[in-house]
């Protein structure tokens, strides 16, 4: 797949060519404002690598979901979790930390984190597209102003709030394959002084895969008073989803097993299920204390209930495990940024501060050959961080930005039957960068970044590790820090732009979970490093559009050994190893066309090259997951204060998987799959009126 690499200069020449003597619309990037620095600010003014999904391009996009959405916008790639449930469970891997991506990708809705503190992914189902305003993908940077998990650098989710003289309703249906349903609603109502916004949902589906029916419930809303120089707002929501999990279907080659044959959406687990309860509620108080300064608080409570019930006959024994899973997590996050000279320059400083508190009570009632034993664990953990972040813009064309952050990190766990551990760490990061202006379309940036992530509660022994007497067994790890370099060439120039990236993670005690080996598990690797390269290329023309995104990236242990045991992989050197569930290659396409103000057809392209299978950190299985491709296709139309829009996803109904699992015993070619939906078609209705009429 060598010639991939010619892509991205194929398409940016194609792009030069084509914009050469066509009437185009300019494009506003300068006019875009972003709060991924937790205070609103334009675009333009960012010295980071940071990009913006806007709402017209969500609106475009055949994605379903967020997952999907990302995935063919920005060309991510998205693993999946032990259970098939597609995008629903789905990781964001911004650059190539495969299997523990979840956990180096931070996740924020309207700067809060949604990730709970285990290794449960997050609620998708919880964020329908239709109440989004934008996406802001921040690269390679954020732990100074949000802390651990941020490796890779975060992805803002910004919903939509009550604008002034908006006063509206909507409602939007859906229906297509699968047995898919949907009704939604939303309503606006403002004041000169307020305002209020309300979505609902009912969403049903019977999936792909056989015992895979979901249901889903969402109620989200915000009401916003505008007090004089001050906004104080309210956020809350409530969701439930209730889940029926297909899980994997095997593959040995050496026995000619093949589950997924004669039929890719049989189940082999056609009991197994989840139920996610969840709730939320978000005080915010934007005070402008003067012209320059301008102050923000949040407040917030978030809880949410997990049940699942997981059964397999292994060797012949039944052997059953249902959890409950109960997480609260009250957060308090007061920051300030003023605006000033400094040594004659503009300067901002934004001062901040975070407390999470989090308490997780989980209960695993395990049948293990006949014995049934019951299990409850707790986990109090409580991190206070501060941070400091100046921006100095030392001429017109030149911005410098340098931030620390310090934080502290207490855990208490505990077992009913085992005395409590504790651990008590303290953490730090920095980010320095800043961009040159080399001409009024070209825009040179540099950064480096240290950041940091500690061991959730599923990976300090929270969730199935037990001693020889079934006890919990809690082995705290040391924090992982990893150290990012990067430069980049933005160029802008008219309706055409290019903006690329060069960047090296090198990454010291990378918290993974050790599957080649039995035992507890949990450890820190000792050296990892991630290099790559990024490029996204667009052109924007009155009356159509195209965009491009490749990304190249080289994931590898540089030290590192397993010990195996008998019966399970023999002792490895990972020395040099490549790292699963990371492509090397990553390519999406997007293009459009309005034919005019009522019709536009859309599609995307999106291309993942072959990657090791997870729990083949040895590289030694002799297969990887094939590369694939998929394209989608939406066609939209509007009358009036109709919409109408037809999806279609995998138009070339293809047969794939991107996510597979190695089995762990020696000698052992079988490794499960998780196959995604084939050819599938939605229907899309929307009626959308002005209350003020």
């Amino acid at each position: 797949m060598r010639f991939l690499g010619f892509f991205p200069a194929f398409i940016f020449v194609s792009l030069l060519i084509l914009s050469r003597g066509v009437v185009a619309d300019e494009v506003t990037i300068d006019d875009i404002e972003i709060t991924i620095n937790r205070f609103t600010n334009p675009l333009a003014q960012q010295s980071a690598n940071v990009q913006v999904i806007t709402n017209e391009q969500i609106r475009e996009s055949a994605a379903k979901n967020v997952p999907q959405l990302l995935s063919s916008e920005l060309g991510l790639f998205t693993t999946f979790d032990f259970y098939g449930n597609g995008t629903k469970s789905a990781a964001m891997d911004l650059r190539g930390f495969g299997a523990v991506a979840d956990e180096n990708t931070l996740i924020l809705v309207d700067g809060r984190r949604v990730k709970n503190n285990d290794l449960s992914s997050i609620q998708w189902s919880a964020i329908p597209l239709d109440s989004i305003e934008r996406i802001e993908v921040l690269r390679g940077s954020g732990g100074v102003l949000y802390g651990g998990g941020a490796t890779a650098g975060a992805i803002n989710i910004v919903t939509r709030s009550p604008e002034p003289g908006d006063d509206s309703a909507k409602i939007i249906s859906q229906a297509g394959s699968f047995g898919t349903r949907s009704l939604a609603t939303s309503l606006t109502l403002t004041g000169d002084s307020s305002g209020l916004y309300v979505y609902a949902q009912r969403y049903n589906s019977d999936n792909y895969r056989e015992n895979n029916e979901e249901r889903e419930s969402i109620f989200d809303g915000e009401y916003r008073m505008y007090v004089g120089p001050g906004e104080y707002a309210i956020k809350f929501g409530l969701n439930r989803e209730d889940l029926r999990l297909p899980g994997a279907l095997g593959i040995k080659p050496s026995t000619s097993l093949n589950e997924t044959e004669p039929d890719r959406r049989a189940t082999q687990n056609p009991g197994d299920y989840s139920i996610l309860d969840g709730n939320y509620v978000t005080l915010l108080a934007d005070y402008n204390v003067s012209q320059n300064t301008d102050f923000v608080a949040e407040i917030g409570y978030r809880e949410r209930k997990s049940t699942g019930f997981l059964y397999s006959n292994y060797a012949s024994s039944n052997y059953s495990n249902f959890i409950v899973t109960d997480t609260r997590v009250f957060h308090l996050s007061p920051r300030v940024k003023h605006l000033s000279k400094a040594f004659g320059k503009e300067n901002e400083l934004i001062l901040g501060a975070d407390l999470y508190d989090w308490d997780l009570y989980k209960t695993d009632t395990i049948t293990p050959w006949g014995t049934t034993l019951s299990q409850l664990t707790m986990l109090d953990q409580r991190n206070v961080g501060v941070y400091v972040k100046d921006t100095i813009q030392i001429s017109d064309k030149f911005l410098v930005t340098g931030g620390y952050r310090y934080e502290n990190q207490k855990i208490d766990a505990s077992d009913k039957d085992i005395t409590s551990s504790s651990q008590d760490q303290n953490m730090s990061a920095y980010d320095f960068g800043g961009k040159y202006d080399l001409s009024d379309t070209v825009t040179f940036r540099a950064s480096i970044s240290k950041a940091f992530r500690t061991a959730n509660a599923d990976e300090v022994g929270f969730s199935s590790e037990y001693d020889t007497s079934w006890n919990r067994v809690f082995q705290f790890l040391r924090p992982q820090v990893s150290h990012t370099h990067e430069i980049g060439l933005d160029i802008t120039d008219g309706n055409i732009y290019l903006k690329t990236a060069l960047f090296q993670i090198d990454t010291k005690d990378e918290i993974r979970l050790e599957n080649l080996t039995s035992g507890v598990g949990n450890t820190n690797y000792p050296f990892t490093q991630r290099r790559g390269i990024e490029l996204r290329g667009g052109l924007d023309l009155s009356t159509w559009s195209l965009a491009a995104n490749y990304a190249y990236t080289q994931a590898k242990f540089l030290t590192g050994y397993l010990e195996g045991q008998s019966g399970y992989i023999s002792n490895i050197d990972l020395t040099d190893k490549t790292i699963p569930m990371v492509p090397r290659h990553r390519f999406s396409i997007n293009a459009g066309k309005k034919f005019n103000d009522s019709f536009r057809l859309d599609s995307t392209w999106s291309y993942f090259s072959e990657q090791f299978m997870d729990n083949d950190e040895s590289n030694s299985l002799g297969r990887q997951i094939p590369g694939f491709s998929v394209l989608d296709v939406k066609a939209s139309m509007k009358c009036g204060d109709y919409s109408l829009a037809l999806s279609v996803n995998n138009v070339l109904d293809r047969e794939y998987y991107s996510y597979a699992v190695r089995s762990q015993t020696s000698g052992n070619d079988k490794f499960n799959v998780y196959p995604h939906a084939g050819l599938a078609a939605f229907l899309t209705l929307e009626y959308a009126f002005d209350l003020n009429r």
